[in-house]
């Protein structure tokens, strides 16, 4: 159980790393952090946290992750 930490501190940065990737919630959260003059080591903690606490609250609610989209864009 040694590299356990240590592995799952890796499957959370590459989770963190696609989500970057990706246009939403988690790239405006980065880009704005980052553009307040945020180390992105800073940046990348928190968006792992961010993510263990969705997946947490998940198992607790035992219910599916929506993804929430702005009112602008449901409203056409």
């Amino acid at each position: 159980m040694r590299g356990f930490p240590n592995t799952l501190k890796a499957l959370l940065h590459v989770s963190v790393v696609g989500l970057i990737r990706l246009p939403g919630e988690f790239r405006a959260y980065y880009d704005r952090k980052v553009a307040e003059g945020k180390h992105k080591m800073l940046v990348f903690n928190a968006m792992r946290n961010k993510l263990i606490h969705r997946v947490c609250a998940v198992i607790r609610k035992g219910i599916p992750y929506e993804i929430r989209t702005p009112l602008a864009n449901v409203i056409e």
